[in-house]
């Protein structure tokens, strides 16, 4: 059996719930490890509070085909644990870190939890499946919760493992598919990398700075060959270039500095193209993210 399926080593195992709780009692028993939970409900008994679990590590530890209801979970660390099939109902994750941890098929029923405690919990790309599984219940479970920075997150990375998934198929498919599946996979990847799948900011804010200085090196190198004028003298200095791309990319076509050959009115109405589809998607992600 895949190592990632099963616990490692020795293990003892809690045949019911107080045993478990009387070991998170313990304040000198900082780390659970090696061990199972068997029953399949784990229920606070503080209820309708949740019990709190603070500062905790379980390693190597099992709670697969546990339905786990109102816990929280403060600072604690989950590295090389068994999820399979658990189900968290009405819990709370605060700072706590999941590494390494088999997440398969297991479900989030109102739980408040940041996505990116979850950013190492898929230790490999092999897993890619379990991935965009792990990462679509955290995008449902974040819009379930009203909470749109934790659904942007959970989006973001469940594209990534969508694509990683998507790699991994790409051997499957007939020979003559493959050229367009391997294009969609690229364009995946860009997609991600300059736009930020189009719920991160910062990815795209980068593109545009990055585009505008390109482009005005561009402009700046190749006035001639444009036809660069402003007011029938050549364009002079960076700053003009910088202008004009600026002007260019937001379609405002001001008309002071224009292309006079063929090859500029070509190359710029592309630009402008670009522009346009660039400044509306960041338009449409910034909204999204004050907006929400």
């Amino acid at each position: 059996m895949d190592p990632f399926f099963k616990l490692r080593g020795q293990t003892s195992e809690f045949v019911d719930s107080r045993s478990f709780f009387a070991v998170l009692d313990d304040p000198a028993r900082t780390t659970i490890q090696d061990s199972q939970y068997s029953p399949d409900e784990l229920v606070s008994t503080a209820s309708p509070r949740l019990w709190r679990i603070r500062d905790k590590t379980f390693r190597n530890f099992s709670f697969a085909k546990t339905e786990v209801k109102e816990f929280e979970f403060q600072n604690c660390i989950f590295e090389d644990c068994l999820f399979m099939g658990t189900i968290f109902s009405n819990c709370r994750f605060t700072d706590c870190h999941f590494i390494n941890c088999n997440v398969h098929r297991f479900e989030l029923r109102s739980v408040y939890v940041n996505p990116r405690a979850f950013s190492k919990c898929i230790p490999s790309k092999n897993y890619a499946n379990i991935g965009v599984h792990l990462f679509q219940e955290l995008l449902r479970n974040s819009r379930m919760q009203a909470q749109p920075d934790y659904a942007d997150v959970a989006q973001f990375m469940f594209r990534r493992w969508q694509r990683y998934l998507n790699w991994d198929e790409l051997k499957e498919f007939p020979l003559h598919r493959r050229p367009t599946k391997t294009l969609a996979v690229v364009g995946s990847w860009m997609f991600e990398l300059f736009l930020g799948s189009g719920v991160r900011l910062r990815n795209l804010a980068c593109t545009t700075i990055g585009l505008m200085i390109a482009l005005s090196l561009i402009h700046w190198e190749l006035r001639e060959s444009l036809g660069l004028t402003s007011n029938g003298a050549k364009v002079q200095t960076f700053i003009d270039a910088f202008y004009f791309t600026s002007v260019t990319l937001t379609t405002l076509g001001y008309g002071d500095i224009t292309p006079s050959t063929e090859f500029g009115r070509i190359v710029l109405g592309f630009e402008s193209l670009l522009g346009f589809v660039l400044l509306a998607t960041l338009a449409s992600t910034i909204f999204r993210k004050f907006s929400s």
